[in-house]
């Protein structure tokens, strides 16, 4: 794997845990300097972020999906017109034989790399969208 598709898979990742993890709520409250004694009115801000995502959890069961005969060798433009259980299933063979920089119990973060990673190079396959060898 060459040093940019390895940055690329990097940001990749980056991309997918940062979807997955949301934000967090955040307190703006000023801090009072010591020996000031004027009355001073602080504004709290909070925000909340959920992502929602169309893949299930790695923990839900495998897909009921066979996954394509050419799933190995699949392209990235095919992968993208599949619907979510085909594209759960092809990730799946290819995660299983841990070819690729993705854990085989990650199913989950699979489909996310792997749709992130094709969108930004439809020419590629999805093997080697997810850091696998070529196929």
């Amino acid at each position: 794997m060459t040093k940019p598709r390895v940055a690329v898979a990097l940001c990749g990742v980056g991309v997918a845990v940062a979807a997955l993890a949301g934000c967090s709520n955040s307190d703006l409250t000023p801090v009072k300097a010591a020996g000031d004694s004027s009355t001073t009115t602080s504004t709290s801000v909070t925000t909340s972020t959920r992502v929602e995502s169309s893949t299930p959890p790695s923990s839900a069961p495998a897909s009921t999906v066979p996954a394509p005969s050419n799933a190995l060798t699949m392209s990235c433009t095919e992968f993208m017109g599949l619907d979510q259980a085909t594209k759960q299933a092809v990730t799946t063979e290819i995660i299983a034989g841990n070819r690729t920089i993705v854990n085989p119990n990650n199913t989950s973060l699979a489909v996310v790399l792997a749709e992130a990673m094709c969108t930004h190079e439809p020419n590629s396959t999805v093997n080697t969208a997810l850091g696998g060898p070529p196929a």
